[in-house]
């Protein structure tokens, strides 16, 4: 897949609901592909406890057979697609069915180093601290067993 920012291109065909746009968009700036989309408006959102300026995209397409509403939130930095609600209602045949879909970003390192979705303090595994407590254990039993069979006290010898 290719997706060119610049057309609003996939593959060479037009498609205006892309992964990405260009960056530091404004309001009332196009999104290719040529008249299509616009910027609605930026706002300040948080994703992963990260406060991002965002590039808005709302836009409602009527047809004669169903109604669909878009809002995207594009990084305004980066560009980069943060989060989508598509809602697509179909026109009464016998009665109108509403179909709803939302995502967000869950993980990213597009915010330079601040934490992402990944715990803060690192997992260690209960395996092996299990078995480095039980090679402490061993090496302490061993060392009590060697110096048991030692005899502690100073022996003298006779001269003859």
């Amino acid at each position: 897949e290719v997706w060119n920012i610049e057309t609003g291109t996939e593959n060479g065909v037009p498609n205006t609901q892309g992964p990405i746009v260009a960056a530091n968009l404004n309001q009332g700036d196009a999104i290719p592909p040529l008249n299509t989309y616009a910027v609605n408006g930026t706002e300040t959102r948080t994703y992963l406890g990260v406060s991002r300026n965002v590039d808005i995209l709302d836009v409602t397409i009527p047809t004669s057979s169903y109604n669909t509403s878009l809002s995207y939130a594009y990084d305004r930095a980066s560009g980069l697609l943060l989060e989508s609600t598509t809602q697509t209602t179909t026109q009464p045949d016998p009665q109108p069915i509403t179909t709803s879909i939302s995502y967000s970003i869950i993980e990213t390192n597009i915010f330079g180093s601040t934490p992402t979705a990944s715990p803060s303090v690192p997992e260690f595994p209960l395996a092996i601290l299990g078995v480095m407590i039980m090679a402490v254990l061993i090496i302490v039993a061993t060392s009590l067993i060697i110096f048991r069979k030692k005899p502690f006290g100073i022996g003298v010898r006779a001269m003859q």
